[in-house]
């Protein structure tokens, strides 16, 4: 384990739970340390604990890449919109809960593409809504104000891992209404709820600490997402493992381990079944390697597709397949693969985009599966576990 702080005495030790996101206590006289007890800090229960890259430097230049349609820069994105992340970031403090990119060039300059953010440093503090941007310079910060969508519309998003439409500029009148709402809602959690005369029965399952999700009930499949401290949730069924665990699939197809909930309310009892069958169908990007709806199965019916760069103009992106219909090798096998329709970037960006894909029954096995369209060659090696 890594120990980060002690108690004045020494007789206790902070350290990071291992395998989870989580820190706790000690007794000293229980472990063996490598160096000195006395060269760590003391801590306390309110000690704030940073997490990796809680606090970084960003330096992004000028440079452009793309012809020109990518700039340089940070695209982060949050766990989810609910729950918020705090950052500093060139020394500027930054809360955030959603889809953002940063551009370091002497000022720090935060653009929301989606949900919301805070942007503070000494005593000034920002408001940041979907479709804006602000500039920090020391203590100085910008006013939220419309982005170009010059900016933000090529940037791969698609390549996230949770997919989010780019938000259009915001403008004056609507930057000013999230404001007033933001507000309210400040306003409206801290205003003492009133005291209700009869029990509160509402079924609730929240998440008891940091948790991950997986692609079927047990630890031995991979790990599709997590889940945060607090977050609810709202399963469909339930099953056991070899080991005993009970497990819940949620309605996004993951599964949850039961014993990281806590239950509360009165809560109808979850149908239970002994064989769970994997989803038939799934979808494999040659661009992130993840399939979309949980690992791979054999007799699994997989859409795997690729996208080429974006095309300048709508007749560029009709013609290409005629161009080149492209083609994706698994293993030694080559297939042509078939391309969608052309898809706009945005409603002010002329640009067009085509999926090029094919459909393929998975068999076990492991394979290198090659994308390629002209110059555009994405590659990814894939395992189909037998059973």
């Amino acid at each position: 384990m890594v120990v980060s702080g002690r108690t004045a005495e020494g007789a206790w030790l902070r350290t990071q739970i291992p395998n989870t996101d989580e820190y706790g206590w000690i007794a000293a006289e229980l472990v063996t340390v490598s160096g000195s007890v006395s060269a760590l800090a003391v801590a306390d229960g309110a000690s704030i604990i940073e997490r990796p890259f809680a606090r970084f430097t960003l330096h992004s230049d000028a440079t452009a890449f793309c012809g020109g349609a990518l700039t340089s820069g940070l695209l982060l994105q949050t766990p989810n919109v609910e729950q918020p992340v705090r950052l500093r970031v060139n020394g500027v403090n930054l809360t955030l809960a959603g889809t953002f990119f940063l551009t370091a060039d002497g000022a720090l300059t935060v653009y929301a593409l989606n949900g919301l953010g805070l942007v503070s440093a000494g005593e000034v503090e920002g408001f940041l809504p979907a479709g804006t941007y602000s500039t920090a310079i020391g203590e100085t910060i910008s006013a939220a104000a419309p982005y170009a969508p010059a900016i933000v519309n090529g940037l791969p998003v698609a390549n996230l891992p949770t997919r989010v439409t780019v938000a259009e500029p915001l403008s004056t009148e609507g930057i000013a209404a999230a404001r007033a709402a933001y507000i309210q809602s400040q306003v409206e959690a801290v205003v003492t709820p009133e005291v209700r005369a009869t029990e509160d029965t509402t079924c609730r399952r929240t998440v008891q600490r940091f948790a991950d999700l997986y692609g079927g009930p047990g630890d031995f499949y991979e790990v599709v997402a997590s889940l945060q401290t607090g977050e609810r949730v709202d399963p469909l069924l339930q099953t056991t493992d070899p080991d005993g665990y009970v497990w819940w699939q949620l309605r996004s197809g993951s599964w949850l381990r039961a014993d990281r909930v806590a239950v509360s309310g009165l809560c109808a009892e979850l149908p239970f079944v002994d064989n769970v069958r994997p989803p038939g169908t799934n979808t494999l990007s040659l661009e992130t390697c993840e399939p979309i709806n949980g690992p791979l199965r054999a007799g699994q019916r997989v859409t795997i597709q690729f996208t080429p760069p974006a095309f300048d103009n709508f007749g560029e992106a009709r013609d290409a397949a005629q161009i080149d219909p492209g083609r994706i090798r698994i293993g030694s096998r080559t297939y042509r693969a078939q391309a969608s329709e052309p898809l706009r970037l945005g409603t002010t960006d002329d640009r067009y985009v085509r999926r090029f894909y094919i459909i393929w029954e998975a068999a076990p096995g492991t394979y290198r599966i090659e994308g390629d369209r002209l110059h555009y060659s994405p590659v990814c090696t894939v395992t189909v576990p037998v059973g």
